[in-house]
């Protein structure tokens, strides 16, 4: 595959390009889908559950699939039914990243990571499919040692090209490939040329802050073999306090320009149900990415405001906790092996069990403040491995955590009950009924017409421009109360991090550090780039007329 050097650009001067077709080399696999035809065999899924380091394990894919939407059906004027068969296709998930070199070399690894051979449900047919499993990947060999490995219970490997943190830079994985495109055609061709795996290959990638080279390095994965790109509208440089927003825009221009058969995933900025659809309609992206919106809120961060209302768009903490536990005992604890398959000298722990504080800290997080003895007992909390302590609930810690949120917000709603009519809860100033959801449409949001969440709240004031008469003269502005439902402390809602120049105000951040790249450079998007991805995607929701149902700070969430 010819490669040149590229032009200087953006100061990446070692960045090559790619001169060659996009259409990717022939499958040599005689049953291996590839592209649209693999994507299609999915079912066509519209929600992802994104890859997720010690998150996305089987018991969290499991209760996010079980809520969402179906893939290739319309939305369901109600929620999905809990009590499904597990046989209805789920959305597509990711297994957390793996590590590609230790997948394949060390025994003890797949056991603690993605334990499919250990009779587990992980990757099973009818539980946990379609799956990807993401690996992370230096080393053409050792990833298709890897994939060949785990080829059975997935429906095809991905490699991580997106990871930005400091672990990937020591490790040279992640985004920081994202410079090495030979190394990159090496690892994906690797896996498309081969004969012995009978999955396809996909790719999840960072934006460059220069489009050109963005779709540039979009069309070299393809062409070395990708059948899917999914694509996180961020640059390496936006994590922690400079995460910021994702681009959606970036996105779109990738749609625009790539071949239109082209199947493409996006990922960013997916805060509140209601954020999937508009991202797929901002992108024109066949599917869309959650990584922290499904921690936040797993059970209804897809589904549209549109088609359910708000209990379910915002459900219950003590609701969903409690059907976490369940899972765990249900799907998780009866196929956990007792013994230790392997010979390791370190107690083997089941990995769904070893990330249960921190989904349920992420879960709880606008419960916990305000009763800090739970906050204290969660964190307090562990596991125990059948095999270490037998006789002990594995559970015990958490389960008394749940019991006593369950507590609190029961003696909450005795207190102030959500009642579904509310004397003095008129719909909002210029609201309008849907006829289809019986629910009011106001702004961006929908509530029931008696107030799901008890009173109203005065938000403030706002002024409205009325036009005069025909004679024309200047416009007359007439000031309102603006009022609003807030998302009560015990129901799932997003969690927010400041934008980079909040970041700077508040000196999380030293204003040296806002948009640089690691070399000290030239700011990879400076203040009025940051305010027009804020316009261009809707999330600044500074007006109080587009909050109802919601009290929102300036402030986002990165995935």
């Amino acid at each position: 595959m010819a490669l040149e050097p590229a032009t200087d650009n953006d100061n990446d001067t070692d960045t090559r390009t790619l001169t060659t077709t996009t259409i990717p080399p022939p499958n040599p696999h005689p049953t291996r889908l590839h592209g649209r035809a693999f994507y299609t065999s999915l079912g066509a899924p519209k929600h992802i559950l994104a890859p997720m380091v010690e998150h996305s394990h089987l018991a969290w894919r499991l209760l996010v699939s079980r809520h969402s939407p179906k893939p290739s059906m319309p939305p369901s004027p109600r929620p999905t039914d809990p009590s499904a068969s597990p046989t209805d296709p789920p959305i597509l998930s990711y297994t957390p990243m793996l590590h590609s070199r230790l997948y394949h070399s060390t025994p003890s690894y797949p056991h603690q990571n993605f334990p499919a051979a250990h009779n587990t449900l992980d990757g099973h047919p009818q539980h946990d499919r379609p799956l990807l499993a993401q690996f992370c990947a230096n080393d053409p060999a050792a990833f298709l040692a890897s994939a060949e490995l785990i080829s059975p219970y997935v429906d095809g490997v991905d490699l991580n090209l997106g990871c930005p943190q400091g672990i990937a830079r020591k490790g040279r994985y992640g985004s920081f490939l994202q410079d090495e495109w030979p190394l990159i055609n090496s690892l994906i061709g690797k896996l498309h040329s081969s004969r012995s795996l009978s999955v396809p290959v996909t790719a999840k990638i960072r934006i460059f802050p220069d489009p050109k080279k963005t779709l540039a390095y979009a069309k070299m994965v393809l062409s070395s073999g990708a059948s899917i790109l999914a694509v996180h509208g961020r640059t390496r440089e936006q994590k922690g306090h400079n995460t910021g927003l994702a681009d959606w825009e970036a996105i779109r221009h990738l749609r625009e320009n790539l071949p239109p058969d082209t199947v493409i995933f996006a990922n960013g900025n997916i805060l509140y149900p209601g954020d999937a659809q508009r991202c797929l309609a901002a992108t024109g992206a066949d599917a869309v990415l959650s990584a922290e919106g499904c921690l936040y809120n797993p059970t209804g961060i897809f589904l549209s405001p549109d088609h359910h209302p708000p209990e379910h768009l915002f459900p219950r903490m003590d609701i969903i906790a409690r059907e976490y536990l369940t899972i765990l005992r249900t799907k998780i604890l009866p196929y956990t092996d007792k013994g230790d398959p392997v010979s390791v000298k370190a107690p083997v722990v089941e990995p769904n069990l070893t990330n249960v504080k921190s989904h349920l800290f992420k879960l709880l997080h606008a419960l916990l403040p305000r009763f800090p003895d739970i906050r204290a007992r969660l964190a307090t909390s562990r596991p125990v491995h059948p095999r270490n302590d037998a006789g002990v609930d594995p559970l015990r810690d958490f389960e008394e955590v749940v019991r006593d949120v369950e507590k609190v917000v029961r003696d909450e709603l005795e207190r102030n009950p959500e009642e579904k009519v509310v004397a003095d809860a008129a719909p909002v100033q210029g609201s309008v009924i849907d006829g289809g959801t019986g629910l009011v449409k106001v702004g961006e949001w929908n509530c029931n017409p008696g107030g799901w969440v008890g009173p109203k709240r005065r938000r403030g004031r706002a002024k409205e421009e009325k036009e005069t008469g025909d004679e024309g003269g200047e416009e007359e502005a007439e000031e309102k109360e603006i009022f609003g439902w807030d998302i009560p402390f015990y129901r799932c809602q997003p969690n927010f991090r400041p934008l980079p120049e909040e970041a700077v105000k508040r000196g999380a951040m030293s204003a040296s550090a806002l948009g640089k790249g690691p070399s000290g450079g030239a700011p990879a998007a400076d203040m009025e780039m940051e305010m027009a991805i804020i316009e261009r995607v809707g999330r600044t929701r500074k007006d109080p007329q587009k909050i109802d149902g919601a009290v929102v700070k300036r402030a986002k969430v990165t995935e």
